[in-house]
């Protein structure tokens, strides 16, 4: 159907409602997307699906769909040969592959019958292997694990002691009591990646070393000791090696995740899929939906059909209405006052036909 006849009835007003009602925004941009289709084949299919999912919902049990990321900039980012992800891009990628493993579990130990729904997660990749992998390597809260390498492992123990001796020396020297009076405040801190300690403006010849910044006060200057600059210095070299060793690490990780496009592209479709059922189904329960009984011969059988969209603005205010036509009866007249609902009629129909060919169950009795 053009563009045109979906606007006037007002078909992009019940998308925009239905994507209300999905949990990510993979199923929002399903449902934003969703349009009429013709094939007899397909709508079923879907129906069963939604229908399924109603099932599943009507015993107050909600899919763990909630929270789901979109990470399509993320595969697209894989699919350039050669780049490099983050650390908070591949645990992306883990979240999905553990969305999907518990979303299979869901669906495989509802005790409702859902044979569609049951099929279509079983369609989900076994990357279990590889979520095990990536969980070895990263932290989930972010960052590298030192266990990732015994190289970074071994950099960073040699980073935490030049750290801890680096603080020790200026701790002592902040605690010198001759000293005290040069220091704004008895603490440590850090300048473009050192430790230095702050020390008064008016003290800055007082103590060899390096002034690094001063206060927006101009009152205190960030001042590296040096007895601390070749410790700082090592702790410089220590902290490029790891930077060195864990982009390495990174590389060698979205190697193996780029073996893996294809399935979780699959995967993705799957959830996506998935959420727009949900939102599908939770907005046909809402509408007090039922599923349409379809037909070829262009016949129109509706009792107690009602807008959904006067539907969602106030259900008491909706007056339901019958339609008949095909088999002997080829041509509906619709006639009526001015303001007397014959519009809304008509688009109650065409809504209904629009919805049914989206695979969306209908608000009437029968």
């Amino acid at each position: 159907m053009d563009d045109r006849s979906l606007k006037a009835l007002e078909f992009y007003s019940i998308l925009n409602l239905l994507s209300s009602f999905s949990l990510s925004p993979l199923g929002e941009k399903r449902a934003k997307a969703l349009r009429p289709i013709t094939d007899l084949r397909i709508i079923e299919s879907r129906l069963t699906e939604v229908t399924e999912f109603q099932e599943i919902l009507k015993e107050g049990k909600d899919p763990p769909l909630q929270g789901l990321k979109d990470i399509e900039p993320i595969l697209r980012r894989l699919e350039v040969e050669g780049s490099v992800l983050q650390v908070q891009e591949i645990l992306e990628l883990e979240d999905q592959i553990k969305r999907c493993r518990e979303l299979k579990r869901f669906f495989l130990k509802s005790e409702i019958e859902a044979p569609s729904l049951k099929e279509k997660v079983l369609q989900f990749s076994d990357l279990k292997s590889l979520e095990k992998e990536i969980l070895h390597h990263l932290d989930p809260k972010g960052g590298l694990l030192d266990r990732a390498s015994p190289t970074l492992s071994e950099i960073r123990h040699h980073l935490e002691k030049a750290r801890e001796k680096a603080k020790g020396i200026l701790e002592t020297l902040l605690r010198q009591e001759e000293l005290k009076p040069l220091f704004q405040e008895p603490l440590i801190t850090l300048r473009n990646g050192r430790y230095v300690v702050l020390l008064k403006s008016e003290f800055k010849h007082r103590l060899e070393g390096i002034i690094h910044d001063q206060s927006h006060s101009q009152k205190s200057l960030f001042f590296e000791p040096l007895s601390v600059v070749s410790l700082n210095n090592e702790i410089s070299i220590l902290l490029a090696e790891e930077k060195e060793e864990e982009d390495r690490i990174l590389k060698t990780l979205s190697e193996k995740l780029r073996t893996e496009l294809p399935s979780f592209w699959n995967d993705l479709e799957r959830l996506s899929e998935l959420d727009l059922l949900y939102a599908m189904a939770r907005f046909s329960l809402h509408l007090k939906g039922i599923r349409p009984q379809l037909n070829q011969t262009g016949k129109i059988d509706l009792k107690k059909a009602r807008n959904p969209l006067l539907f969602f603005q106030d259900e008491r205010k909706v007056v339901p209405i019958d339609l008949r036509l095909g088999e002997h009866q080829k041509i509906l007249v619709i006639s009526g006052a001015n303001a007397g609902g014959k519009t809304v009629a008509l688009k109650t129909l065409g809504l209904l036909i629009l919805m049914a060919q989206s695979g969306l169950p209908i608000p009437a009795e029968e």
